[in-house]
């Protein structure tokens, strides 16, 4: 049942001897979730909950509940059940700013254990917690937690004392995000603590499996004892421990996934054997916008990867140079095996150099998936590598050869072209993203297609592009017909210049007639998305966004190609006028989206209509219509446009539906009572 109002409930409701329920009282709940129990309680209350009895007895025997914008409660086990919530499986408080603290067990009443079910805690927007556990509480209590989600708590300083971390030993997540203050994850010096002069030691959550920290800009340590005393002999290295996110107390001995992301600090891992302990058991490590972070990994560190099969270091880490950090008493050539990794991403990083500074070889035996973009001290290839000092990052000829997919700028791709590399090199790369594109030479993609004959997705991403296949003949640079029949996904985005995909009367229908999915985005000056004889037979999936000098889409022949088209998505083309052009010299009558499921048209200006001709259209199996933000579109199509399977048409964005028997006659009122105007939202 769900009830937008509460107070609309009868008074003296009795709820508390239901054995199953699905109860949403509130206007923000949907009835998906992420957890499903026999008896799940959602409440967004206008009044306080003390005040709304019947609902609070259920409290004591609910399984999931989610609390929003509670009222007049500071202490969450005190005030909603003093038992401790025995039953509770999933708990999911957002939105508050009143409570404090979730247990106090200050209170005599807390002396029995509290959540011993709770599986899931999710806290997100409590402003004004400050605590999440004072002081000590039973063994069973949270004994059976496994994941922990926390995010927007701005008081919260710590999330663990030293005292508490054995009550969460079956914790397997923890995801903690935008927390301002917030300066450690278990605070060694708790208040309990100094109160009984309790001594601390290891830190251990010996199940958990996935730790993210995002956005905590005060995180300094994992853990970090201000207390410790130190004398004037010790090296900066030792007193300034808070360098190390995590130090030799801390220990995560199953820690499957790690991703951190806007932390500050400069070290990740304290080289110290306690430290290196846990590295081993890493198969996901993803860094980003650490603009502090010198390095990642000591040699030592570095040669226990034995498990790591996807590294990402993504976006503004402005002070990395290198992933492992040179070393003193280094000699000779050193070899990292990392003999699972699968995945190697790095993008953006302005000052990194490669994976280690001295002389090295990187074995990725099982690398799949390779991306290096903006990247510009990199040295990619062994060719670049011999006039400058740096060791190129991968051995090209051990590497490539095993990738289905590869990330790379526009000028690394220009010397794939130019290298003198065997010619199948790159013939098992399945996906190829090229980002930044500043290439002039007419027959760059036809070269760079050619020496990836089995290539299906292409991305191109930023650039300045006029022409994308600019040219009227398959032949690449050694006068050969280019075998690029293959691309199933072709998606363009960013890329201000581009005019063309493919120039009227080309020989390029093979590129277009075997594409099932194609998404352009940000291309402001692309003319027309196909050429009027194109044919489109494959084609399943269509999303095209902000193209404003688009004025149609489709000649009727060429929608008449779409035999195949299951979605079209169409959002914020300034100047498109209709989705099928006009053709007066069309004899054919009919226009059929035999397979077409969802027609999304949203924010477009200047939209008159689906088509002004007077072609007639059929859409036999068009179940989903979105139609938003279109002010000047007054009918669907001049022709008539069968739907039988369509019975409403979506038109605001709080998902409010209209339906008149059919699409011309739906659009017509839509229009004639300003339902399609851009300020429908606020309507």
């Amino acid at each position: 049942m769900h009830v937008r109002d509460a107070s609309i409930l009868p008074k003296g409701l009795s709820l508390d001897k239901l054995k199953r329920y699905k109860l949403l009282i509130g206007d923000v709940w949907k009835w998906s979730c992420k957890y499903e129990t026999s008896k799940t309680l959602k409440l967004k209350l206008k009044t306080s909950i003390h005040s709304e009895y019947g609902l609070k007895r259920l409290l004591g025997s609910v399984e999931a509940l989610y609390l929003d914008e509670l009222i007049g409660i500071k202490d969450v086990v005190y005030e909603l059940d003093k038992n401790g919530f025995p039953y509770l499986q999933h708990l999911c408080i957002q939105n508050n700013s009143q409570i404090q603290c979730i247990v106090n067990s200050t209170h005599e009443v807390h002396i029995q254990d509290v959540f011993p079910k709770l599986e899931s805690l999710v806290l997100a927007n409590m402003i004004h917690l400050e605590i999440f556990c004072e002081r000590q509480i039973t063994e069973k209590s949270f004994q059976k937690l496994r994941v922990i989600e926390v995010e927007s708590c701005h008081k919260l300083k710590s999330l663990f004392s030293i005292s508490l971390v054995r009550c969460f030993s079956q914790l397997e997540e923890i995801k903690i995000s935008s927390c301002k203050i917030m300066k450690q994850i278990v605070d060694l010096v708790s208040q309990d603590q100094k109160d009984n002069n309790i001594t601390s030691g290891l830190v251990q959550f010996c199940k958990l499996r996935s730790l993210t920290l995002k956005n905590l800009s005060a995180l300094f340590s994992f853990c970090f004892d201000d207390t410790r005393s130190y004398d004037s002999t010790m090296s900066h290295a030792k007193l300034d421990t808070s360098e190390f996110l995590f130090d030799d107390k801390i220990v995560l001995a199953n820690l499957d996934s790690l991703q951190l992301s806007s932390i500050n600090c400069q070290n990740i891992w304290q080289d110290s054997l306690s430290a290196c302990s846990w590295v081993k058991s890493l198969t996901n490590l993803k860094i980003e916008r650490c603009g502090r972070l010198r390095r990642i990994f000591s040699i030592f560190q570095a040669m226990r990867l034995v498990n790591l099969k996807r590294h990402e270091i993504c976006k503004f880490c402005g002070q990395l140079e290198e992933v492992v950090a040179e070393e003193e008493n280094a000699n000779g050539v050193i070899t990292f095996n990392l003999s699972h990794l699968q995945t190697l991403t790095l993008v953006f990083l302005a000052k990194f150099k490669g994976f280690f500074p001295g002389m090295h070889i990187l074995e990725c035996p099982k690398l799949k998936r390779l991306v290096v973009v903006s990247c510009p001290e990199v040295a990619l290839f062994e060719q670049e590598a011999k006039n400058i000092p740096a060791t190129p990052l991968l051995s090209v000829e051990k590497v490539v050869p095993y990738l289905d997919f590869l990330g790379l700028n526009g000028k690394d791709a220009s010397k794939i072209l130019k290298g003198r590399f065997r010619e199948d090199l790159f013939h098992n790369i399945a996906t190829h993203h090229l980002y930044e594109i500043e290439t002039e030479e007419a027959e760059f993609l036809y070269g760079l297609l050619h020496r990836m004959p089995n290539l299906k997705c292409l991305y191109l991403i930023r650039g300045d592009i006029r022409d994308l296949f600019p040219i009227r003949t398959l032949v690449s640079e050694k006068k050969q017909t280019v075998n690029i029949v293959r691309i199933r996904d072709l998606r363009l985005r960013d890329l201000p210049s581009l005019e063309s995909i493919c120039i009227e009367g080309s020989q390029l229908d093979p590129v277009l007639e075997n594409l099932e999915e194609l998404q352009v985005i940000s291309c402001p000056s692309l003319e027309k998305l196909v050429p009027t004889s194109a044919s489109l037979n494959c084609l399943t999936f269509l999303r095209v966004i902000s193209c404003d000098g688009l004025k149609h889409l489709f000649s009727p022949s060429t929608a008449r190609s779409l035999v195949h088209l299951k979605e079209m998505r169409i959002t914020e083309c300034k100047m498109l006028q209709e989705i099928v052009a006009k053709v007066e010299d069309d004899n054919e009558d009919e226009i059929s989206f035999g397979y077409l499921e969802s027609l999304e048209l949203e924010y477009l200006s200047n939209l008159s209509s689906f088509c002004s001709g007077n072609n007639n259209f059929d859409f036999p199996y068009l179940e989903k219509v979105t139609i938003k933000g279109c002010p000047t579109m007054k009918i669907f199509s001049q022709g008539q446009s069968k739907s039988l399977r369509l019975q409403s048409v979506n038109y605001r964005i709080e998902d409010q539906y209209s339906w008149e028997g059919d699409l011309n006659s739906t659009i017509r009122k839509l229009y004639e009572g300003g339902g399609l105007s851009n300020d429908s939202e606020d309507s």
